[in-house]
């Protein structure tokens, strides 16, 4: 089987000038279920997997909470929590918020909500700096550090690449999209710089709802990241080495035929409306292990189907599209909304899995953790 499938990849991924033929589709096959106790909460906004010595651990940042959570996916347990101080000499400011990443097994790398940067073992802090930078075009050099899944931080060359989002406590405006939206961390002499990537041209000008600020972007393995923003149908291709935009890649998504509508809500219900009854352009994710891409969009629900409901993301629906190494798509599946939360995901060799620890979901468990493998198949329709 594992021969079939690497023929079936090479066929069609390698068929770099072919339209789109859909030959390729995704289906749920096994589900991994991990029990968790009243302490931890079933959502993450940041998954890691690391593979030490044959095993695979995944390393889960808490939602809501000062903690770090590692499972081990074969014996589908948790073999250990972190918990991180919120006082005191080993105090992380707003550790839930913060830019992570693990380095090794025991030592990471903790980026803060105010401009804070940490090497812990563990728990216990090793090293800490403060980073002093100001904002081009801004009269406040607060800046936040943040990854979640869409954005993780990225190492490349002894250098962390860590996500932005620059804050003057006004609404957005064009010094708003113009801000740098990423940094370079560098681990040989702690030198910091920002890369030269901002909002896209579509964002000026305009307000947008909130989600739409919140982009995503992947490594390839070409020192690359890879970008893709919430309103706009294009793949921006980022050079780390040259530090510019080297390409940029249009995409079309076979369930959208219209435009994100620009405006900014007074309201949470008016901006969950208006979300909800709206595309989104929301992952970019890179699958190392077969050279190809996985594209979340958010798709629209029907307004009518909001009446007497409470508003909420879980709701939706959504495509994947599987984009070959050149980021041309090769196939799109839909999925039903209201049973996946496609905030939460991890990646490993065999594949993309989704989190099913959705509210709305009839068999949603709070004390499980509950993904599904979503596997590549022929399309025999």
């Amino acid at each position: 089987m594992k021969i079939l499938k690497i023929i079936l990849l090479l066929f069609f991924f390698g068929c770099q000038n072919k339209k789109n033929t859909d030959n390729i589709m995704l289906i749920e096959d096994e589900t991994i279920v991990m029990e968790i106790d009243n302490d931890t909460h079933y959502k993450s906004f940041l998954n890691y997997v690391i593979e030490i010595n044959g095993s695979t651990f995944l390393y889960r940042k808490g939602s809501y909470q000062n903690t770090l959570d590692i499972y081990d996916l074969k014996k589908k347990e948790r073999i250990k929590k972190i918990v991180f101080a919120d006082e005191g000499p080993d105090r992380i400011n707003n550790f839930d918020m913060a830019a992570f990443y693990p380095l090794s097994k025991d030592l990471n790398f903790i980026g803060s909500y105010f401009s804070n940067v940490y090497f812990t073992k563990e728990n216990k802090i090793i090293k800490s700096d403060r980073i002093e930078t100001s904002q081009e075009k801004s009269n406040s050099n607060l800046f936040f550090m943040m990854s979640w899944n869409d954005a993780k931080v990225s190492l490349y060359n002894e250098k962390l690449y860590v996500n932005l989002f620059a804050y003057d406590g006004k609404p957005p405006t064009d010094e708003f999209y113009s801000s740098k939206i990423l940094m370079e961390y560098n681990l040989k002499n702690d030198s910091v710089r920002k890369m030269n990537i901002s909002f896209p041209k579509d964002y000026f000008d305009k307000c947008w709802e909130n989600d739409y600020y919140y982009r995503s972007y992947t490594q390839n393995n070409k020192g690359e990241l890879i970008y893709l923003f919430g309103i706009t149908p294009k793949l921006f291709k980022f050079s780390l080495e040259e530090n510019r935009i080297v390409s940029e890649h249009n995409f079309k998504s076979k369930f959208i035929n219209t435009n994100v509508k620009n405006g900014c809500s007074s309201s949470f219900e008016e901006m969950m409306s208006n979300l909800l009854t709206q595309h989104r352009y929301k992952s970019i994710i890179y699958n190392k292990y077969e050279n190809l891409y996985y594209l979340i969009t958010i798709l629209p629900v029907k307004r009518e189907s909001l009446n007497n409901t409470k508003p909420s993301n879980q709701l939706s629906p959504f495509s994947i599209s599987i984009l070959n190494s050149d980021l041309v798509k090769i196939s799109e599946t839909k999925f039903t909304g209201s049973v996946y939360n496609y905030y939460d995901y991890f990646l490993t060799k065999k594949g993309l899995w989704m989190s099913k620890n959705n509210e709305l979901n009839e068999e949603f468990n709070e004390n499980k953790l509950v993904f599904s493998l979503l596997k590549i198949v022929e399309n025999k329709k």
